[in-house]
């Protein structure tokens, strides 16, 4: 009788170590998946709000401390109406940086028709910017999938299955 009840319970420690590791490995692959694409997302967002290369400009320096003072000013525009004003400015005088923080600022305040308007006077970046809301769809719809939600922390212990 001690044998079977020896035998039962190695048993039982076996399936939850069995568990334990298929649940670790479970987690372990949901977070590099994750990870992954919130590299991607980095990158792709880096690469679409970068400062726009000047031609002729060789002091890179200059061109990011334009963009920030670019930046500065829109981050104070809380309207649509504004920003359309200012990039208006930007594309009289032809100034690439100035636009650059206009769609960047567009994006946060969603405003797609900004947007859009920006990428069809500068359509060389256009790419980036779709693979930029390309990736942050792919992070979106990730998130919305069930395993986030029932991921390896929210499997059933072996005694849940067995009852």
């Amino acid at each position: 009788m001690e044998d079977v009840t020896l035998k039962r319970e190695y048993q039982e420690r076996m399936v939850e170590e069995l568990y334990s590791a298929a649940r670790e490995e479970i987690q372990n692959e949901i977070d590099r998946e994750r990870e992954e694409l919130e590299v991607a997302l980095r990158v792709a967002r880096r690469v679409a709000f970068a400062v726009p290369e000047l031609p002729g400009n060789r002091d890179k320096a200059l061109a990011m401390q334009m963009y920030d003072y670019h930046m500065e000013r829109v981050w104070q525009i809380d309207s649509t109406q504004e920003l359309d004003r200012y990039l208006q400015r930007q594309l009289l005088i032809d100034n690439p940086i100035g636009v650059k923080a206009v769609l960047t600022r567009a994006f946060e305040l969603r405003a797609s028709d900004m947007v859009g308007k920006v990428l069809a006077e500068y359509p060389e970046w256009e790419e980036a910017y779709m693979a930029f809301v390309e990736a942050s769809e792919d992070v979106r719809e990730y998130s919305r999938q069930p395993h986030a939600f029932f991921g390896a922390g929210r499997l059933r212990t072996p005694r849940e299955y067995l009852a």
